[in-house]
């Protein structure tokens, strides 16, 4: 995968409870929808919801309970091999002098709740799309392709095409904004709005 700048994809708190009171809650990527996503990464600021299994799945539908990335899959303090090891059974065993071993990563991402009563500001949505003040967000599903995952699943819009209704609300646009309103501090599309949850 290509190096991209830390602020390409990002979720901001931008009111509403902190640490170590916000409704947040952590867990692992879908295997399946990871190792099926164009470039497989799952990015801050996508809305996902947790699947039977208890893992991350991309988007929100007719009553899943909404929550936001606040980690990329690949952020070092989610995931990382330490270096060049090998797997010996019991175990990581470095191979070279100058490797080295992880810490704490698991590969569990924090997301807040959409329920947590925030104010949040994400780079993860349908940017083509004009939005105004108290437009309902949906986070649509995706079918299992890599296109579709990366271009589709937990991207934020107020599309009122189908298969969009048919989903439930994961939030309402708190700021208006245009195709080409003004970008954030780090020249990237934004938007704000209030996590809600709604369910159809």
């Amino acid at each position: 995968m290509p190096r991209r700048i830390a602020t390409q994809h990002t979720l901001e708190i931008i009111k509403g409870n902190r640490a170590p009171n916000m409704f947040d809650f952590q867990a692992n990527a879908d295997p399946t929808q990871l190792g099926l996503i164009q470039g497989g990464i799952f990015f801050s600021g996508r809305c996902v919801h947790l699947n039977d299994n208890g893992a991350w799945e991309l988007g929100s539908g007719v009553a899943h309970l909404p929550f936001f990335l606040l980690n990329n899959s690949d952020d070092l303090d989610v995931m990382n091999d330490g270096g060049v090891v090998v797997d010996s059974g019991k175990g990581p065993v470095l191979t070279e002098p100058d490797a080295w071993s992880p810490g704490t990563p698991s590969g569990k991402m924090n997301a807040v709740c959409a329920l947590g009563g925030f104010e949040l500001a994400s780079t993860e949505f349908d940017a083509t799309k004009t939005y105004k003040p108290n437009d309902q967000l949906k986070a649509p599903l995706s079918d299992l392709t890599a296109a579709g995952l990366l271009n589709v699943g937990g991207k934020l819009t107020n599309d009122a095409t189908a298969p969009n209704p048919t989903f439930g609300s994961v939030g309402v646009v708190t700021r208006g904004r245009t195709p080409t309103s003004a970008k954030n501090a780090h020249g990237r599309d934004e938007l704000y709005f209030a996590s809600c949850f709604l369910p159809k």
